[in-house]
Order: structure tokens, then sequence, then C-alpha cells
């Protein structure tokens, strides 16, 4: 049986950013392991949604940089996320309509439950209609 492990936001970011001398190596030992299919890493959307919001407001990624740089390590079927396609809906969506990721995540949340959003956020009541 694999080993599991679950990932927090830091791990992500230090992997993804390769920007630490002591602890970019360390995750990347984790991705590594995954990409030879000897463990499951899990995580779910709350940690992904720090990360993007890390990214994009720390280190000014674009959506599409976000987009480009999540969606590959996301799709590993060994990384274990609630609501994957969920995820990846909102990472489109923020990349074409240029939208935070939460409010990404909460309209496909409402679509999804088929209840109307109700919000005063102007970009996700144009969604909504």
């Amino acid at each position: 049986m694999k080993k599991k492990y679950f990932l927090d936001t830091n791990i992500f970011l230090r992997f993804l950013l390769n920007d630490h001398s002591t602890l970019s190596p360390k995750a990347k030992k984790y991705f590594n392991l995954l990409s030879n299919n000897q463990v499951i890493l899990i995580s779910n959307s709350l940690v992904i949604a720090e990360v993007v919001w890390v990214l994009k407001s720390f280190y000014k990624y674009s959506h599409i940089k976000v987009n480009n740089s999540l969606t590959p390590l996301l799709s590993h079927k060994n990384l274990k996320i609630n609501d994957k396609p969920s995820i990846f809906k909102t990472l489109d969506l923020c990349q074409r309509k240029n939208l935070d990721f939460v409010d990404a995540y909460i309209y496909f949340e409402a679509k999804k439950r088929k209840i109307k959003l109700i919000t005063f956020d102007k970009k996700l009541n144009k969604l909504s209609k």
C-alpha cells in the first residue's frame, strides 16, 4: 500500500517556485515520489485557493501562469483533491474572466448545486445571470 501525505500550501509553493535552497528540494522529493507512483498526495480546495492567492498577490503571477503551473500538477491521478473537476473549471474561468479563484469557485459551487448565486460582487452577478 502506498504511503499517503496531506500537503499544505507551502509544499506546493516551494515546489512550484523552487525558491528556497532547503525547502524546495524537500518539496520536490514528494512530487518526484508522486511522479513515480510511489505515494498518494492529498490536499483540498482551501489549500489550492491559498496557493493561487499567494502566487497572484505576492508573486504577481498572471491567471495564465497560475493555470499553466497548477493544471499539469493537479492532473496527476495520485494527487487527490476534493472536487478536482470544479478546481479545473475554476482555474479556467479565472483565466477567461479575470476572476479571483474563490469567487470563481463559489460560482461553480452554486452552479453545481443548481442554486442561484446571491452576491454583491458585480463580476459574479454578471456571470450568474
